[in-house]
């Protein structure tokens, strides 16, 4: 019995490690495909009718079979060490200060999210390396995420805090 327990911890370890993006899928009964006149077209059952416009390097196309739609997943974050942030006072009851380097001025916003993964605080732009102030005054007492979003490099690095 403990061997299958440990054959499933491993099996599920293993699908973890290699899980690394993320492609837009339909699991369909019953559809197909075909080419004519140089144009490739797709159906799923229950998808009537999908339309692809396409023009000065931009793509859309509606409906679920959107096959060049994948993004990559990060399965690490950023340091805030590298960026020089500092948060503090943490717990707080008023406001919290955000520090960063001067090479990130004009760069970086933050967004503060519940455990709910609900925002509370969306695009507060950080401005002052010195020291830009988040009002969390209107917050209920609780936990909460920071996470400061970098507009360059489009990477992102988050913290837990606490309000009182």
């Amino acid at each position: 019995m403990n061997r299958f327990i440990i054959l499933g911890a491993l099996m599920l370890l293993a699908q973890a490690l290699i899980s690394q993006s993320i492609c837009m899928q339909v699991i369909g009964s019953a559809g197909g495909s075909g080419v004519q006149g140089g144009k490739k077209f797709t159906y799923t059952a229950g998808e009537v009718v999908i339309r692809t416009i396409a023009g000065a390097g931009k793509k859309f196309t509606e409906g679920f079979q959107q096959p060049e739609h994948c993004m990559s997943v990060a399965t690490d974050n950023i340091d805030l060490a590298e960026w020089q942030i500092e948060i503090f006072p943490n717990p707080t009851t008023d406001f919290l200060e955000v520090q960063f380097s001067e090479e990130k001025v004009g760069r970086l916003k933050a967004n503060v999210f519940n455990l709910l993964g609900q925002p509370v605080l969306f695009d507060q732009f950080l401005d002052q390396a010195s020291g830009t102030s988040l009002d969390c005054s209107e917050l209920k007492a609780g936990v909460y995420i920071l996470q400061i979003f970098d507009l360059e490099s489009r990477s992102s690095a988050s913290v837990r805090f606490v309000r009182l």
